[in-house]
């Protein structure tokens, strides 16, 4: 515990744990999220880690591959800073891989370990200097600034003078979660930051799609686009996609609507048409 919140460690990293709640700042007060830039790959380098087994061939290529990340999102290419995002981030994912030529258990745990209690150093600081720190997770955390309280940049300039990281700043209108993985949060510029559930993209491939219409609507709500209300949202889509929900179904079960058998990811929505058998779950052995 560090004042009001419990923090868990574990091997993905630090997080706060949450309850459901709305974060709106007072008139006079801020709300920020505050990021590491590049938070592991950094470690990595500022660190001086690598698998012990590469001879000092790991350090230069790793530096390289975060530079030209770092020098495309700078001018803009957007898409060459994703991919390189990836190559950077999923390097680090590699040291816990036994089928990859990264594997490296040793330097997984350096990495993740000192994440954690880096964080936790900076949770540390904002709280001793009268800061709320409303969510915190692996790489970053927004956090209530008491306007009374030392000035929290100040603070946040000491911890990247001892660790040698860099921090990112933005700024906040609210936020608004279910927990620490699921949240929507509305930037001072009014652009909307989503997470989990509140994802509302057809095109994002990195999940499953699941009544993403619901996120939409509330997302139009918070950040007031178009004067829209949540049902104006509703009733105005015509894209079948936005109401479907997905489920994906273990071996040891199978799926049946009717007399027909599904597969193992099912896709379905809610009909208003009588008479329809319902999806069924029943597992395959007694």
């Amino acid at each position: 515990y560090l004042s009001d919140k419990f923090y868990s460690m574990g091997v993905g990293g630090l997080h706060s744990v949450d309850c459901a709640g709305a974060w709106v700042p007072a008139k006079h007060n801020l709300l920020v999220d505050i990021d590491v830039a590049s938070y592991y790959p950094n470690i990595i380098l500022t660190q001086g880690l690598a698998p012990s087994f590469w001879d000092g061939k790991f350090g230069p290529i790793y530096s390289s591959i975060v530079e030209r990340r770092l020098k495309a999102k700078s001018e803009g290419d957007s898409t060459t800073a994703a991919v390189l995002k990836i190559v950077a981030n999923g390097s680090f994912g590699k040291f816990g891989d036994n089928y990859s030529a990264l594997y490296d258990q040793e330097m997984l745990a350096h990495v993740t370990v000192y994440g954690q209690l880096g964080l936790l150093v900076l949770i540390a600081m904002l709280t001793d200097n009268g800061h709320r720190v409303v969510s915190a997770n692996t790489d970053g955390l927004s956090v209530m600034v008491n306007p009374t309280g030392n000035d929290y940049t100040k603070v946040v300039a000491e911890w990247e003078a001892m660790t040698g990281l860099t921090m990112e700043y933005t700024p906040y209108q609210g936020q608004y979660q279910l927990d620490v993985n699921n949240y929507l949060a509305l930037t001072e510029d009014g652009k909307l930051k989503t997470k989990g559930r509140f994802l509302s993209k057809r095109n994002d491939l990195r999940h499953m799609p699941s009544a993403l219409i619901v996120a939409r609507a509330v997302g139009h709500h918070i950040s007031k686009a178009d004067d829209l209300t949540v049902t104006d949202t509703m009733v105005r889509e015509t894209d079948i996609h936005m109401f479907l929900f997905c489920a994906s179904v273990t071996g040891q079960w199978k799926v049946t609507w009717g007399d027909r058998k599904l597969s193992k990811i099912v896709r379905f929505y809610k009909s208003r048409q009588e008479g329809l058998p319902p999806i069924l779950r029943t597992p395959i052995s007694d």
